[in-house]
């Protein structure tokens, strides 16, 4: 959460069921109000344990941190392992 909007990290597939994670941002008082998606994708699949195992060319949200002012952006791999990104707090502002 921050003082303008909920938050949420998400992801989704193309047409040739590339995964890649996304940012949607939520009103405050009425979470169900979407005020605005990222344009385009955070992050896509590029390392080999990202674009080979069980489920190639695949990330997925599993969660997120806030610590101290940046948040940590969990994320699963091919459906093999997870790996963790990062982004300052402040560049997630509307």
């Amino acid at each position: 959460m921050t003082d303008q909007a909920w938050v949420v990290f998400i992801h989704g597939k193309d047409r040739h069921a590339v995964y890649r994670l996304g940012i949607a941002w939520l009103d405050l008082d009425d979470p169900s109000k979407v005020i605005k998606v990222q344009d385009e994708p955070i992050l896509e699949p590029e390392t080999d344990y990202e674009t080979t195992g069980f489920v190639p060319n695949a990330i997925y949200t599993c969660g997120a941190a806030v610590l101290a002012d940046e948040v940590f952006v969990y994320y699963g791999c091919a459906d093999t392992c997870l790996g963790a990104a990062t982004v300052p707090l402040a560049a997630l502002r509307l």
